[in-house]
């Protein structure tokens, strides 16, 4: 060996660690980055959370000063066909139904152009998801009540607020929410505010989310297809006259590469001419000649056959003298 090999070897060995400690600490710098900005997202999820919490509660108090005139409160409810997502608050009165969005929002909220905007930046999906909640309930009730469901939007840090958008969603103030509800015109009887509660209560109460309930899935055997079918049997419809939707729209139940039997068309039958009717009263009558023909020679006969009577013959006189 050469002099000062040995040290260069190791001096070349403390160069690659230096150099894969740096690569690795900026992997772990980017990592520290990644997470702070998790922290962040969840800081801010945590506050919004509790800030939409804190929001329902003080609308939900609100609510339930309009107990004494005949509005019943669900709150917290499943929204059919997406079991990830609830619905705040539900009402049930003289009024209709009412579908109750609280929002917690901060900063300058105003109605622009028919937007709603936060901050300046527009909120339309929150105005969207408001027609999706009306139409999702809508969907489950009998068709004479459907135009009576509503869905406005509540806005806590806003509480004077009283605006409607261009898709025609209401907005409502913490302040001004419980004075629109008793504006409202009187649409249901009282007894039909408790069937429509109580029916509800037990369909988005449960543990389960119901599906969307649409025309195509009426005959299916999910909860909400089941009451409204019970429903329209118990007002005097029979099962038969109940549309067949055992197969959905899609074909999803038909297994694939297969054809529908195909139906053997019917011939109609036509209706037998002049012509064929007369040649089938001229046969008809010649069979009848025939038959009596035929009969009348087994009878006795009527013409009377004169018979020869038979003569008796006298011996002649002898003409021999004795």
């Amino acid at each position: 060996m050469t002099a000062g090999a040995g040290a260069a070897e190791q001096a070349r060995l403390a160069a690659e660690r230096v150099t894969r400690l740096k690569s690795e600490l900026a992997q772990a710098h980017e990592t520290v980055l990644r997470l702070q900005q998790q922290v962040q997202h969840a800081e801010r999820a945590h506050r919004a959370w509790n800030a939409g919490a804190a929001g329902e509660l003080l609308v939900a108090d609100r609510l339930a000063l309009l107990a004494g005139e005949g509005w019943l409160t669900l709150h917290d409810l499943h929204w059919p066909g997406r079991p990830k997502a609830n619905l705040d608050h539900l009402l049930v009165g003289p009024g209709g139904v009412l579908i109750i969005d609280a929002k917690n929002w901060s900063g300058e909220v105003q109605l622009r152009r028919g937007e709603l905007t936060q901050n300046g930046a527009v909120r339309s999906k929150e105005s969207a998801s408001a027609l999706d909640q009306a139409g999702a309930i809508a969907a489950l009730l009998e068709p004479q009540h459907r135009q009576l469901v509503q869905t406005w939007l509540c806005l806590v840090g806003q509480p004077d607020l009283k605006v409607v958008t261009a898709s025609g969603v209401r907005v409502e103030g913490l302040n001004t929410i419980e004075a629109s509800v008793r504006a409202l015109p009187k649409v249901l009887e009282p007894e039909f505010v408790t069937a429509i509660h109580h029916y509800l209560r037990q369909l988005l109460g449960g543990e389960k989310s119901p599906m969307l309930l649409t025309t195509a899935g009426l005959g299916s055997e999910d909860g909400a297809a089941s009451m409204l079918q019970h429903r329209r049997l118990a007002s005097g419809r029979t099962r038969s006259q109940l549309p067949d939707r055992s197969a959905t729209s899609a074909g999803a139940d038909r297994p694939r590469n297969t054809r529908p039997p195909r139906r053997k068309p019917q011939r109609s039958k036509k209706k037998p001419g002049c012509l064929s009717v007369s040649v089938q009263l001229a046969g008809l009558g010649l069979v009848l000649v025939f038959l009596v023909n035929v009969i009348g020679g087994f009878g006795p006969s009527g013409v009377v056959v004169p018979q020869p009577t038979p003569t008796v013959s006298q011996p002649a006189d002898s003409t021999d003298a004795g």
